[in-house]
């Protein structure tokens, strides 16, 4: 993954797919040659639940939040894509509708490809097939995990599985423990665990007076992972060890 705010190359965002690193020289360029740039501002919808799966999708820079509605109209955040990632396998190659909403978080230029060049690929480039059934058992088991998030555990959990998630993918060193280089307003953490602003809020400011955690104008520090950790364990009936595991997410 590119770090925040800086742009990689599409030969390098190439490499970073589990499906185009595998081809050989002459077949990573041909995709190059097919790939389309698209630019979208902070905001702007890429496609929404229903539309037709009919595009493949890499990050260049920036970042888009996968979300989906309720009955109720409420977001609910169920993943991000980020800079050198790749995203829109789910139903493309059957040729199906889009299950989510993807919606650039802030500035993003992305790479498309088209379905019908994603089928000419998968066809012509054996050594593709084994990196799209793991692809797509990958998204699979992630979806299974999110409904089980959502259905089995309450919010605190998956508060605290969420920042170690993300302190894990977006952390950076800081002075006292690991600042997750997002901005992440109350809303936007609310809409990521399925909750309200206000409980998020209630939740950061337990934290932030126990000194789990600091929260300064949307950016939030880890500063003892361990607590955090014991939430999620205890929760799937584990125990925590030294707190110093990773993210699933």
């Amino acid at each position: 993954m590119g770090k925040p705010g800086q742009k990689i190359s599409g030969d390098d965002l190439v490499m970073m797919s589990p499906l185009f690193s595998v081809l050989p020289a002459p077949a990573r360029s041909v995709v190059l040659e097919r790939a389309r740039p698209l630019s979208l501002d902070a905001g702007d919808p890429l496609y929404a639940r229903g539309d037709a799966s009919d595009r493949y999708f890499g990050i260049l820079k920036g970042r888009l939040r996968l979300s989906v509605d309720s009955a109720e109209g409420k977001t609910v955040a169920l993943n991000q894509a980020d800079t050198g990632e790749w995203f829109g396998e789910l139903g493309l190659f059957e040729g199906g509708s889009r299950l989510v909403d993807a919606t650039a978080a802030e500035p993003t230029d992305l790479l498309c490809l088209s379905r019908d060049d994603m089928l000419g690929f998968a066809t012509s480039e054996p050594a593709m097939f084994m990196p799209i059934v793991e692809l797509l058992g990958a998204r699979i088991q992630l979806v299974g995990e999110l409904l089980q998030e959502t259905v089995f555990h309450d919010v605190t959990f998956r508060l605290a599985k969420r920042l170690l998630d993300l302190a894990d993918k977006h952390g950076v060193p800081a002075d006292q423990g690991v600042l997750i280089d997002l901005h992440l307003p109350q809303e936007e953490l609310g809409q990521m665990v399925g909750a309200t602003r206000e409980a998020v809020g209630r939740q950061l400011s337990t934290w932030k007076k126990k000194a789990w955690i600091d929260v300064s104008y949307g950016k939030i520090t880890v500063l003892n992972r361990a607590p955090l950790m014991q939430i999620i364990v205890s929760a799937q009936g584990g125990d925590v060890g030294d707190g110093n595991g990773s993210g699933e997410f």
